[in-house]
């Protein structure tokens, strides 16, 4: 007796704290569901009438309130944004948004009686995100009767939503007849995303060579990702050579991204966290090795790069009595060791290579001395010139008296601009090629340049990357070369 009276107590108060717990336990829980995901149900009405229409609401065009109703002309809208529809950090998360308009007609309109009303979700920048639209038929002058209800589907991005718009149009009316509204009715759910916890901290990295920054540093949310804007700024004669960031604690490895235009992304992963340091390394810009050559001396100059322009010096030396004339790129020393050398005089200026050995030449007075040369920049505007025709072929351009060109998948507006299998070919030039600039861009292409010398066979000289924005470009024909004509030929569609 004792035993089972014991038992039955025992089992009485499991159950009762059984029903406790149970009950404690569903209320955590659910109060867990809220906190991660919360979720309202709006269903509210939007009374017109008034001298002034209801709050977050703007007319579009021409419109006039009258005692009980807003009256609407033909194309005239209704708007309200986003941060009126929504509460702060709300996002909407039904399905679709529920409109309901009431409305009659005002004035003289022809059987049957109707209008069209479109609703539409747009970005902030006017971009249609997702629409429907509905006929009202059969209307009277009873603006408190709701007509069809329109549900606008939730688009893929529901955050890009910045206002909602109401358009009436298709008036089955005369000029005088308008459109009678009262109320407008909304209906949506919308849910508040939990705080984000997964954070990760960004450091700059030192620097050095040049600068760089961060669009954002510091602890950052990676819930939905992260991306990070790194502007490099190189010293002169150096450029980046990379962008890294480090792993943070959790996560994958980011992943760095060239945007091309001197800026880099650097991505993580949703979630991750953790500390990541951003770096960006400079390299020097590749030198230039010059040797003077001078009777039998050499001198080594330093401090130059590739690309840069070099003013040849003078020289006092002499070589068996003879005078310096100037400089050459072939191993002379005598103008008459090679009368078809060019020389150059001492002044002219030469772009540098990786490598430049540069040989005095000396001449006795009044003994010819070779080719002399002297360098010349000359400089071409396209919109100087008059428009071509589109995509033509063997049209001819004269743009002085020595430089005439001809295109091919090519024309001339404010600029050259050259298609995919398009090129431009130049007639003989007075002078060999030293190098050939541009300003160009529009898309990431490769421009490739040709050298001849007899506008028939062509030897690739090398090539330009032009990018989307447009940027100055030079490439050296290098100083041992003898073309006098060149060839522009793109490798995509420009």
């Amino acid at each position: 007796m004792i035993m089972k009276t014991l038992h039955t107590i025992y089992n009485n108060f499991a159950k009762r704290n059984l029903a406790r717990l149970l009950t404690i336990f569903i209320i955590l829980f659910t109060l867990s569901i809220v906190h991660a995901n919360a979720t309202k149900v709006t269903d509210k009405v939007y009374t017109f009438g008034s001298s002034s229409t209801p709050t977050g609401w703007s007319v579009g065009s021409s419109n006039a309130h009258a005692s009980g109703y807003l009256k609407l002309s033909a194309n005239d809208y209704l708007e309200m944004t986003v941060e009126d529809i929504f509460a702060e950090g709300e996002i909407l998360s039904s399905n679709t948004i529920k409109v309901e308009v009431s409305c009659g007609t005002f004035g003289t309109w022809s059987n049957p009686k109707s209008v069209s009303c479109s609703v539409e979700l747009r970005t902030s920048n006017g971009e249609v995100l997702t629409t429907n639209n509905a006929t009202f038929s059969n209307l009277n002058n009873s603006e408190s009767t709701y007509r069809t209800a329109i549900e606008v589907n939730k688009p893929n991005d529901p955050a890009k939503i910045a206002y909602l718009r109401i358009t009436f149009s298709n008036f089955n009316s005369t000029s005088s007849g308008t459109l009678r509204v009262k109320n407008v009715r909304l209906n949506y759910e919308t849910s508040t995303a939990a705080p984000c916890d997964n954070k990760v901290t960004i450091e700059k990295g030192t620097e050095s060579n040049g600068t760089f920054t961060l669009d954002n540093v510091g602890e950052q949310e990676t819930c939905d990702g992260l991306t990070i804007t790194v502007t490099p700024n190189a010293d002169d004669h150096y450029s980046v050579a990379s962008v890294t960031a480090t792993t943070p604690t959790t996560g994958e490895d980011p992943i760095v991204t060239d945007n091309g235009n001197g800026t880099w992304s650097v991505v993580y992963a949703e979630n991750s966290t953790g500390n990541s340091t951003i770096n960006v390394t400079f390299a020097e810009d590749p030198k230039a090795t010059i040797t003077l050559s001078e009777a039998g001396a050499t001198t080594s100059v330093t401090g130059n790069y590739v690309g840069d322009q070099y003013t040849l010096p003078s020289s006092d030396a002499t070589c068996d009595d003879k005078e310096f004339v100037g400089w050459s790129t072939e191993q002379i020393s005598t103008a008459t060791d090679n009368p078809t050398a060019t020389i150059y005089e001492a002044g002219a200026s030469v772009t540098l290579a990786e490598n430049n050995d540069f040989y005095a030449v000396f001449a006795t007075k009044g003994e010819p001395e070779g080719t002399t040369s002297e360098n010349v920049t000359r400089t071409y505007t396209f919109s100087s010139y008059s428009q071509g025709t589109q995509y033509a072929s063997n049209e001819e351009h004269i743009l002085d008296d020595d430089v005439t060109i001809w295109t091919t998948n090519c024309h001339f507006t404010t600029q050259l601009r050259i298609y995919s299998n398009g090129y431009v070919i130049s007639n003989e030039l007075p002078g060999r090629i030293v190098s050939i600039g541009m300003n160009a861009g529009n898309k990431a292409d490769n421009v490739l340049i040709y050298g001849s010398t007899d506008g028939e066979s062509w030897t690739e000289v090398g090539y330009i990357t032009t990018q989307t924005t447009y940027k100055d470009y030079t490439l050296a024909f290098g100083d041992n070369t003898t073309y006098t004509y060149f060839k522009l030929d793109v490798e995509g569609s420009n």
